[in-house]
């Protein structure tokens, strides 16, 4: 029987460039209202004979859950399995996805991917050494960062993805040209680590890391938002870092909580002697085929791992997550022998 996959449609993009050109499962798409306006007419044209279900603006997500129940019991098939390749919707569409009884990934584990500060608690806790960081909320607290730790600093929002607001400030001048800083979000500071930018990419499952995939940006992350190179370059099987990528790959994900296979993403960084490795960030795109699709973005002192092509079929889409390129053939997840991030 062919598969059918609930898959949210929030922007225009290759990974649901790839989905859409699948022919060998069937697919029900799921929108936010205000979001809307970030589908051009010709994707929206393309997707018109797909079933799609609109969450309305404001609305409580508990009866959006129960519209829903209703209106896919109307479908010919209905999806058993979901995927949300959007970082900024993660939380929402996950608890959306638990609450229709779909595969998702616990609050828990969206908080790892999304609250950065989360994030760095959980690198901390697990031994994982990261930039020195702390939430603020105006700009006595990022001078009073800056007096333990020193300029640069890195200012940007506790949620915020893909570099957006984020700030570099030199000195107590750059910070004064963004203050006062918006209440309507959450803030953190957190020390501007240098060097080389790498990605390691991994395929974990009930604990166990399968497989890996290493790679490097030439331009930091920060740098692309204003013209660098949005890019990556594969490191190839030689590991220059001497990573123990399978070690790496274990720390967050215990058999518990990987019960599903799922790709990852770390995103971290070595000085230019290959010294100590660090990470910053997590993130986690859906579960699919049964299994959990998920992304770690982890970042340190020099340099990111950022990956285009995962191991043997499997994909990187718009540097949020790994993405099976060929995910059906990859087993079942209750099989032993499969597993992911």
């Amino acid at each position: 029987m062919r598969p059918c996959l609930l898959l949210v449609d929030g922007r225009p993009g290759t990974f649901t460039d790839h989905v859409l050109s699948r022919d060998d499962l069937d697919l029900v798409l799921l929108r936010f209202e205000e979001h809307l306006s970030s589908l051009p007419t010709d994707h929206l044209l393309r997707t018109a004979d797909i079933p799609t279900f609109t969450i309305a603006v404001d609305a409580d997500i508990r009866r959006e859950a129960e519209r829903y129940l209703t209106w896919v019991a109307g479908l010919r098939v209905r999806p058993a399995h979901f995927c949300n390749p959007q970082e900024p919707l993660q939380e929402i569409s996950q608890r959306f996805a638990g609450l229709v009884g779909l595969p998702h990934l616990d609050a828990e584990q969206v908080a790892w991917v999304r609250d950065k500060t989360a994030m760095k608690r959980r690198f901390l806790e697990i031994g994982i050494p990261c930039a020195e960081f702390s939430e603020v909320a105006d700009g006595d607290e990022v001078l009073g960062f800056a007096a333990a730790h020193g300029w640069p600093l890195i200012l940007k929002p506790v949620d915020g993805w893909s570099s957006i607001d984020t700030y570099k400030l030199n000195d107590e001048h750059d910070l004064a040209r963004l203050l006062p800083l918006p209440p309507s979000r959450r803030w953190m500071v957190e020390e501007f680590l240098t060097g080389r930018e790498y990605q390691l990419c991994a395929l974990v499952a009930h604990g166990r890391v399968l497989d890996t995939y290493v790679s490097w940006t030439p331009c930091a992350l920060l740098e692309t938002i204003y013209g660098g190179i949005n890019g990556s370059i594969s490191l190839g099987v030689d590991n220059e870092l001497g990573i123990d990528e399978q070690e790496t790959g274990t720390h967050d994900f215990s058999p518990e909580r990987t019960q599903r296979t799922r790709p990852l993403k770390w995103i971290c960084s070595s000085d230019e002697h290959g010294g100590t490795t660090g990470m910053l960030n997590v993130g986690a795109s859906g579960p699919w085929s049964g299994r959990q699709l998920g992304v770690v973005k982890l970042q340190t002192p020099a340099k990111p791992l950022v990956p285009t092509m995962a191991p043997s079929g499997w994909t990187c889409a718009h540097g949020l997550g790994a993405v099976l390129n060929d995910a059906a053939d990859i087993g079942n997840a209750d099989d032993p022998a499969v597993e992911t991030d």
